[in-house]
């Protein structure tokens, strides 16, 4: 089925103005540029609850295996707590980094 489009040839070459640059964001377009931020960015605002989140399941985690090397409890149960503590150290650190985002992104739009 042919279509025939004549009138809008001039349409096609437009070109589309309200997309945002890349590169940087600006005040018209504020998500325009992501920056995650650092681990040093996230210990500066908040530096207790980013220890406790952080550097708490981990050091748990070594407790637990120094614990159970020396009290000769299963390696199986402390490897198993030690992967747990990890896994919560990284998602709690990543949902901290999100909540860190999202304030200094309403306090970007705000002013």
């Amino acid at each position: 089925m042919n279509v025939s489009i004549a009138g809008n040839q001039g349409d096609r070459t437009k070109r589309n103005t309200a997309s945002p640059q890349t590169g940087g964001g600006n005040r018209q377009f504020p998500m325009a540029a992501r920056r995650s931020p650092s681990y040093i960015d996230l210990f500066r605002a908040a530096p207790t609850k980013s220890t406790l989140l952080a550097v708490g399941p981990l050091v748990l985690a070594a407790g637990q295996l120094a614990n159970g090397y020396v009290n000769g409890v299963s390696p199986v149960v402390s490897i198993a707590f030690a992967v747990a503590m990890v896994a919560f150290a990284t998602v709690a650190t990543d949902h901290h980094a999100a909540e860190h985002r999202r304030r200094r992104l309403e306090a970007d739009l705000e002013s």
